[in-house]
């Protein structure tokens, strides 16, 4: 993902922040961190990763192409932008902290570091790349209500200005197939990131 790489790098001279977070997302982040993980877990990265889900909204299953012969998940598009097998996913930790107390998110984030490193897991031959905290922050990843990268669908043209309800309700399926065929995009004011995909 050289584009998100040069957004990043681009973020952290201009700010000079310290490296974690790696990435602060907010806006619509759940598609986007499906895309993320998939790609990081899948061939020829193989990496493992943890997300911590303070939030309860995270769902594993996601990163796979949940339907291999359907039409909608058939495409180039949907099969780049979720990568990863279900085989891989055996790589990927979800953790949900008994509430969104700040103590317990730490006390979370301190046991994945410790189980990570000397647990006794699956992917011991993988390397892990990091943990992603939905709802929180403290991960190399945080995705919440405040980042310094939005994402957001890419945008779609309007009705045109004057057009009637008759009209509107006829261009509604032409509409409805433009919305699920654009992509999705991360922005920040150090450039943008756009794949497509669910």
């Amino acid at each position: 993902m050289p584009d998100l790489s040069a957004m990043i790098h681009r973020h952290h001279r201009a700010t000079q922040a310290a490296p974690s977070p790696f990435i602060s997302v907010c806006g619509r982040y759940l598609p986007f961190l499906y895309h993320f993980i998939s790609t990081l877990i899948a061939a020829p990265h193989n990496f493992t990763a943890v997300v911590v889900d303070v939030e309860g909204k995270f769902d594993v299953t996601r990163l796979v192409n949940s339907n291999p012969g359907s039409r909608s998940g058939s495409t180039v598009e949907e099969k780049m932008s979720l990568p990863a097998t279900p085989k891989d996913l055996a790589h990927v930790y979800v953790y949900r902290p008994g509430s969104r107390a700040r103590e317990h998110v730490e006390a979370v984030l301190k046991g994945v570091d410790e189980f990570m490193v000397y647990g006794d897991h699956e992917s011991k031959g993988r390397a892990w790349w990091g943990t992603v905290v939905v709802g929180g922050t403290g991960g190399d990843v945080d995705a919440g209500w405040k980042g310094w990268c939005r994402v957001e669908r890419e945008a779609v043209a309007g009705l045109a200005v004057g057009i009637s309800v008759e009209e509107a309700l006829r261009e509604r399926g032409r509409r409805h197939e433009a919305v699920e065929q654009a992509g999705w995009s991360v922005a920040s004011g150090w450039g943008a990131y756009v794949w497509k995909g669910k």
